[in-house]
């Protein structure tokens, strides 16, 4: 008979413990940037309250992994925090799958570093083949900027198998059939996700853009305008609507939308590939290349799906595409 517990426990700190789950349940309900702060707070209370605590180190460098992706944080600041407190859970847990796979992403997504990354992932799912975390990080950050869809869209199949109520493994899944070019399909999975959230941002940018690509630009930018009501103005929603505009002929609505992003990058970061987004709905093709060498160059996350994504189809035969590619060691 084994002897002890099957699941580890990794803290005796209750109060810890409760708050690990309260940053757990803002990190996953993200609805506004207040909520992603509120699960900061309570990492970093169950960090204080017990020092040895490893998935709260890990919870907080999802937070600032977050914060880069959502074009909140210059990613290089982010990842350098969020690498290290990886890295503080590993050291005292080498056993969190779940802590290997999110290495996995600071080495590929914001280092390049493939290799590493791939190794980082193997490690994951050999400790924890069950987690739905670490198939859909290795889908995600992995498969997917090397262009392995097939084998990204097994992995997403697996995590809804293991938790078919999440809006966001439903919405992760229908941007793979939206990179695949599916775009009934796409559709589909990102009107799950919204079933299950009825206010999740990102499903409905996801759905204008499976619009936009389809022609249907009032229904399009209507869906993503939503969204930037969500979550309150962000940046990068405001660069997809103004993307949609342009695409659409509506080149002073378009512009006006750049406006509020330059004006917003006089205050506060803004990710370059926001900019090139809209530049793109513009046909300002040389802009559009100088942003996104910027973004290579600032390891911003959102270029790691310039391989697939459909809004840079019209980029592709140029040879500086094929050069961005090159640097991202892709």
């Amino acid at each position: 008979m084994p002897q002890g517990p099957l699941i580890k426990r990794h803290t005796e700190n209750v109060e810890a413990y409760n708050q690990w789950l309260k940053g757990r349940y803002y990190q996953h309900n993200r609805e506004t940037l207040d909520t992603l702060a509120s699960s900061k707070e309570c990492f970093a209370k169950a960090i204080v309250l017990d020092p040895n605590y490893a998935p709260a180190y890990l919870g907080l460098a999802e937070h600032f992994r977050e914060m880069a992706f959502l074009g909140f944080s210059p990613a290089k600041a982010a990842a350098s925090q969020g690498k290290s407190l990886v890295l503080k859970a590993l050291d005292l847990d080498g056993n969190l799958g779940e802590a290997h796979a999110m290495l996995g992403v600071f080495h590929g997504v914001f280092e390049f570093d493939w290799e590493a990354a791939e190794q980082d992932f193997r490690r994951a799912l050999a400790l924890s083949p069950a987690s739905p975390v670490v198939h859909s990080r290795h889908a995600m950050y992995l498969l997917v900027p090397k262009q392995r869809l097939d084998e990204a869209e097994a992995e997403l199949e697996l995590t809804l198998g293991a938790d078919p109520l999440s809006p966001d493994y439903h919405a992760q899944l229908a941007q793979i059939h939206l990179f695949k070019r599916q775009f009934d399909r796409a559709e589909e999975k990102a009107r799950a996700a919204i079933e299950l959230k009825s206010n999740y941002p990102f499903a409905y940018w996801l759905v204008g853009v499976i619009r936009a690509l389809q022609g249907r630009f009032d229904q399009a930018i209507s869906n993503c305008e939503n969204a930037i009501q969500l979550f309150g103005g962000a940046p990068v929603a405001i660069a997809a609507v103004g993307t949609l505009l342009g695409w659409a002929g509506c080149v002073a609505e378009a512009r006006k939308m750049l406006e509020r992003v330059e004006a917003a990058a006089r205050t506060s970061y803004v990710s370059s590939v926001a900019r090139a987004w809209i530049h793109i709905g513009l046909g300002e093709t040389d802009k559009v290349f100088e942003w996104l060498d910027r973004a290579v160059d600032e390891r911003d996350p959102q270029i790691t799906h310039l391989p697939v994504k459909p809004i840079y189809d019209s980029l592709r035969a140029d040879p500086r595409f094929a050069a961005l590619l090159h640097k991202m060691r892709l």
